[in-house]
């Protein structure tokens, strides 16, 4: 990041920290007595709890094979509440209520109890991220000007030489440089399956369990860790997002979704438009209503338009006219372009929004809870404060799943629902800062479809795959992350987190070893989580 970036990204964060909350009401915590016989106002400023209560370890009696109950401040529907999550062995929620009612369900008598002593809410979505871009950070590639659209920035050349090593690595069918070592050649040879995991990796500590990846054709291995959520490999019984980070269209392309819109093969399209600040840009919602034969059949209620940085009310009330919405990625929005979709007006007109990192690059976020302080940072200086803590987390959960026509099934702890769940420590009467708050090492446990992949060394009891899970230091804090499927040899499902990070770092030192003379280094891998110093 350019020194002038740097300048305005830290007093944003600053802000965030001193900002007041409004939406933290918690059912279930006792109202404050006053001297008076009165009671404290629920908005005001409370002073949080002790170290022992926001940091007491997670209490586990039972087997979670046969289920568990989570215990906690739970972050539900429509507010946060004292309560619990019962988690049934299919990998559903069974129940998600105050108190101990979900302690008195029949299926609740076998399952493990599990105190977290934290914040239980719904596992982040990402719904914008280049994946296989992951392998990178800032160090690799940082603008170094302010652009106008997204034709501008992909001439750098640093930026040329680090898709070079994205395209080599990967073995991709066009852009693979001359110099790539021929050893990444082929189905067999090239890196997708390690890059796409790293990605993954990176939002699954941070609590994300569904991630749009844009990785390109899938691969079989996507279908682990995290739910690659735009492929056939999510974990879910079909796949009806189709997505593209190319604009415009081709006709055939729009054609053919416009097509699996009228007989139901896709219930979500996902399209970057609008990226950028000129008028080009903007036009660009036009363009979009011209790449069909069919004029204009991509505005409809299965489209979210990825980005909209140019946009003004004319757009955003022609998306609300339409039913379509808006996935806004505002860190890489400022590292490109020095400002960010206008979200005060998009959601004056009534457009739903969604949030996503897009890539550790060019100003991005390294995963989804960076994103989501960024996006509280920005509206506290520049909006005065417009969105609310609860706002941006319901961006990443219940409006995420709604953008990829899922939200039958993902974002809400509610019955019926996939178990895909994050735990963080934080301050409970405040839980919507709380998960604002968290980095991956105040993430105490993230499940995805009832299957505990990461959480506390505490907590390890809980790992889905037992001893195959491995021991991870993120930030000091002891950690397990279950990775291999030890009994699934195919596809590289099989793999461990050292052998992912192995291969990766054999492959950049490869790239540094065969690269032009004059090309800067690509080594090290970026980590999975880059902690404080």
């Amino acid at each position: 990041m350019r020194l002038s970036s740097i300048l305005v990204v830290a007093p944003l964060l600053l802000a965030s920290l001193v900002a007041a909350c409004t939406d933290q009401t918690v059912d279930g915590f006792p109202a404050v007595p006053l001297p008076d016989g009165g009671v404290a106002d629920p908005d005001a400023e409370t002073p949080p709890p002790g170290e022992e209560e926001v940091g007491a370890p997670m209490e586990i009696d039972g087997d979670p094979t046969k289920g568990m109950l989570l215990e906690g401040t739970v972050i539900g529907e429509t507010a946060a509440f004292e309560g619990q999550v019962l988690v049934l062995p299919d990998g559903t929620i069974g129940c998600a209520d105050l108190g101990d009612a979900c302690a008195r369900e029949p299926a609740a008598a076998a399952a493990a109890r599990v105190r977290t002593n934290g914040v239980i809410a719904p596992g982040l979505i990402d719904a914008h991220n280049h994946i296989l871009f992951d392998i990178f950070d800032g160090s690799d590639w940082t603008p170094t000007m302010s652009y106008q659209n997204h034709d501008e920035w992909p001439k750098d050349a640093r930026y040329i030489e680090v898709l070079d090593v994205k395209q080599c690595l990967e073995d991709a069918s066009q852009g693979k440089p001359a110099w790539c070592p021929s050893k990444y050649d082929g189905t067999a040879n090239h890196l997708r399956c390690e890059m796409d995991k790293w990605g993954e990796l990176k939002g699954l500590i941070a609590g994300t369990t569904s991630i749009v990846g844009l990785a390109g054709a899938a691969l079989p291995c996507y279908g682990s860790i995290t739910r690659s959520i735009d492929t056939q490999y999510n974990g879910l019984p079909d796949d009806k997002i189709q997505v593209s980070a190319l604009f415009p269209p081709s006709r055939t392309t729009a054609d053919g979704v416009c097509a699996n819109f009228a007989d139901g093969d896709t219930n979500a399209f996902i399209i970057h438009c609008g990226e950028g600040i000129d008028e080009r840009s903007r036009n660009e919602y036009t363009t979009l209503g011209t790449a069909s034969t069919t004029a204009g059949c991509l505005y409809a209620p299965q489209t979210a338009l990825t980005h909209g940085t140019a946009f003004t009310k004319t757009e955003f009330d022609a998306m609300k006219a339409a039913g379509m919405k808006l996935v806004w990625s505002p860190a890489s929005n400022f590292g490109l372009y020095q400002q960010t979709t206008d979200i005060p007006t998009a959601l004056d007109s009534g457009v739903l929004v969604a949030l996503g990192p897009d890539w550790s690059l060019g100003g991005g976020s390294q995963n989804i809870l960076d994103e989501l302080r960024f996006a509280k940072s920005w509206s506290d200086t520049k909006w005065g404060g417009r969105l609310t803590s609860k706002d941006i987390v319901t961006m990443a959960t219940a409006n995420g799943a709604q953008v990829l026509a899922l939200g039958d099934r993902l974002g809400i702890l509610k019955k019926g629902y996939l178990a895909d769940i994050v735990v963080v420590r934080g301050d409970r009467t405040k839980p919507y800062d709380a998960v604002i708050a968290a980095t991956p090492r105040e993430v105490r446990l993230t499940m995805v479809g009832g299957k505990v992949l990461y959480g506390d060394g505490a907590a390890r009891a809980l790992g889905a795959y037992g001893p195959a899970c491995e021991d991870l230091d993120v930030c000091g804090q002891a950690k397990f992350v279950c990775v291999s499927e030890p009994a699934n040899t195919a596809n590289k499902l099989n793999q461990t987190l050292a052998q992912i990070r192995t291969a990766l770092e054999t492959g950049m030192a490869d790239i540094d070893a065969a690269k032009p003379a004059a090309m800067a280094p690509v080594s090290p891998l970026a980590p999975l989580v880059a902690c404080p110093k």
